[in-house]
């Protein structure tokens, strides 16, 4: 890690914590989160002992939660979990037991915990404090949309210019430079990780804003020429994935707005533990996907995904040989040569996660990501998706449950969607939803159904401390 990298690593948690002095609580949340994610050096500087590693994930966190404990520390002591939050709790948990296991020992077991806990848990706790309310989720989906906007001017730059701005500014380039021309063009990492998640963060903005904007939630005219911009240059990303998941989430709003019913969404849901299921167990090699990609896709991008088939074959059968709590770290679950290198590639989430947590770890996993929209979509009846205080919860379920699709194939976490389920899931939570969305009338039953309620009352004054803004 290059000198000016670390050094900004290093000051980031006193810039976050000083942009609590000039924004509202919330707004000082994402803005903190957004900046630091879009714009940190990638790479990790180890610490001693049982500390995380310093990245992006730990400066930040210790920026925000540094600033929250000063300035609002009786709501960060009021949190309660309850049993929605257990998954959560597991992905966190789980390389515990995985060290224990493995007869590592409890200290690297404390060590590997550590990791999951800033990376997954700050983000999905704040979720669930300050954003899992009808106005925390409305601010919380046009911070994605503004994050796409704050990045397209950058992604325009290389997407003419090749990716260069990460070693321009920190004097390394994050990932091969042999993956970054598609499609006849460049395509754009900026300061992520690769180029995949800058499309899915531009893919994500694109969505978000389109919802927003056709359910009114939106409605100055400047937010669609900023909407165009972020579209035109999400094409511009050059990733197929990521334009397929963004038509996916768009044809499950859209079906849920026209038809009533969520039968898109509920099949988005079904993907993920279906896959892990028939590639974890060897039922289903993927031979019959690949020759359906034969026939729409270029050559390398078949070869690409063959690739990463291949390599998950062989991880989930030395997975399997330790199922329970998998190999936790230190490689211990890659297939080594007879001169000890590297034999497989990991790309996919999933197979990270079975092959050093094992089933548990990757249930919990699971379950993180799909619980809090399987009960937004349980809880609340499609044909309210579109009204302007239930789209932004929309928005943010569907996100949610692409990011898991795409998490099968590729590694780019995201912590806006893992603060979007942390959202969701207090949402959710108990039997309030109806005032929680901001809605009178009957009260929403809390096992489904039926939502029955007048139109939405006008939009409350601002509130300074809540960080409650008026229509835009």
């Amino acid at each position: 890690m290059s000198p000016q990298a670390l050094l900004t690593l290093a000051v980031y948690p006193l810039a976050a914590a000083s942009l609590f002095l000039v924004l509202p609580l919330r707004r000082a949340i994402l803005a903190a989160y957004i900046l630091g994610w879009m714009f940190l050096p990638q790479g990790r500087y180890d610490l001693p002992g049982v500390l995380p590693d310093l990245d992006r994930s730990l400066s930040i966190g210790i920026g925000v939660l540094g600033a929250l404990a000063f300035l609002d520390p009786r709501r960060l002591l009021s949190f309660r979990p309850g049993l929605i939050d257990v998954p959560a709790l597991g992905v966190i948990v789980t390389p515990l037991f995985s060290s224990i296991s493995n007869d590592l020992g409890v200290y690297d077991g404390l060590a590997a915990l550590s990791s999951p806990l800033i990376m997954f848990g700050t983000p999905y706790l704040l979720g669930r404090i300050y954003f899992s309310d009808r106005e925390g989720l409305r601010q919380l989906a046009l911070a994605v949309l503004v994050a796409g906007v704050v990045y397209a001017p950058f992604c325009l730059i290389e997407a003419r210019l090749s990716p260069q701005l990460h070693n321009w500014v920190y004097g390394s380039h994050q990932h091969s430079f042999a993956q970054v021309y598609r499609l006849g063009g460049w395509r754009p990492m900026v300061f992520l990780q690769h180029g995949l998640a800058t499309a899915m963060w531009m893919g994500a903005a694109t969505l978000t804003g389109a919802w927003l904007w056709s359910t009114g939630v939106l409605r100055r005219p400047v937010w669609v020429l900023m909407l165009v911009i972020v579209a035109l240059t999400t094409l511009l990303c050059r990733s197929l994935g990521a334009l397929f998941l963004l038509g996916l989430g768009a044809a499950a709003l859209v079906h849920a707005r026209a038809s009533g019913r969520a039968a898109v969404m509920a099949a988005i849901l079904v993907v993920a533990p279906a896959y892990v299921s028939l590639r974890a167990t060897g039922a289903w090699t993927g031979e019959s996907f690949l020759e359906a990609l034969r026939a729409v896709a270029p050559p390398d991008r078949v070869q690409s995904v063959e690739f990463r088939l291949h390599n998950e074959t062989i991880l989930a059968e030395r997975a399997m040989e330790r199922p329970v709590f998998g190999w936790a770290g230190w490689g211990r679950a890659l297939v080594k040569g007879k001169q000890g290198n590297d034999e497989t590639v990991t790309d996919g989430w999933w197979i990270i996660k079975f092959g050093q947590n094992g089933v548990v770890g990757l249930a919990a996993f699971l379950a993180a990501s799909a619980l809090p929209v399987c009960l937004f979509v349980g809880r609340v009846p499609a044909r309210w998706w579109a009204r302007p205080e239930v789209a932004p919860a929309a928005a943010l379920a569907t996100l949610c449950a692409l990011y898991t699709v795409d998490n099968l194939l590729n590694a780019m976490f995201n912590p806006m969607a893992t603060m979007a389920l942390g959202a969701l899931g207090g949402l959710l939570r108990g039997r309030a939803l109806g005032r929680r969305l901001g809605v009178t009338g009957p009260r929403i039953p809390a096992d489904a159904g039926e939502c029955h309620a007048p139109e939405a009352p006008r939009r409350p004054a601002v509130t300074a401390r809540s960080g409650e803004v008026p229509s835009v």
